[in-house]
């Protein structure tokens, strides 16, 4: 519950904080867009009920809630199959396949997308977007760093290590 709170306190922020700006209020949507969906199948492979994610819902992403109720009815077959059809989880195929055994593909695709969005910047000369998204890029990098030297500091497979980074040119 205090999760929720402060998850929303902060979109409310960050909304406030992006009006007026388009392309922060884009980036704002998909970043609520993933949590929302992260949530949904998070609480219902641990066999909470639809009200307890109505609750957790994010307000502010390109998604409404209807559409995650929906979601929230079928089945995992027709989750990874559905789901990716909507933008913006075009690019989550096989992470949303996979979703029942591990997290991590799912949520190293979520990061891919973002990334992607992010670069689509890198074409504008003017104006905040590619500071904005030069200066997320540097976190992913950061956090990349962060995973591998957690990796060898705890000893594990690279693979794994290798699986949950999310990679860009």
């Amino acid at each position: 519950s205090i999760d929720t709170i402060i998850d929303k306190a902060s979109v409310e922020q960050q909304y406030e904080l992006s009006r007026g700006y388009s392309f922060l209020q884009a980036y704002l949507g998909l970043r609520v867009d993933f949590i929302n969906l992260s949530a949904m199948l998070r609480l219902k492979m641990v066999g909470q009920d639809r009200d307890s994610f109505e609750e957790s819902f994010l307000p502010h992403g390109t998604l409404k809630k209807d559409v995650f109720k929906t979601w929230w009815d079928a089945s995992q077959e027709s989750l990874s199959l559905d789901i990716p059809r909507t933008e913006p989880f075009g690019g989550l195929k096989e992470g949303l396949r996979r979703v029942s055994d591990d997290f991590v593909l799912l949520e190293r695709e979520m990061q891919e997308v973002e990334i992607e969005f992010l670069l689509s910047t890198r074409r504008l000369t003017f104006g905040y977007e590619p500071l904005v998204g030069y200066s997320v890029l540097k976190r992913v990098e950061r956090r990349n760093i962060g995973k591998v030297v957690t990796g060898l500091r705890y000893g594990l497979e690279p693979e794994i290590t290798r699986r949950s980074i999310a990679w860009f040119d």
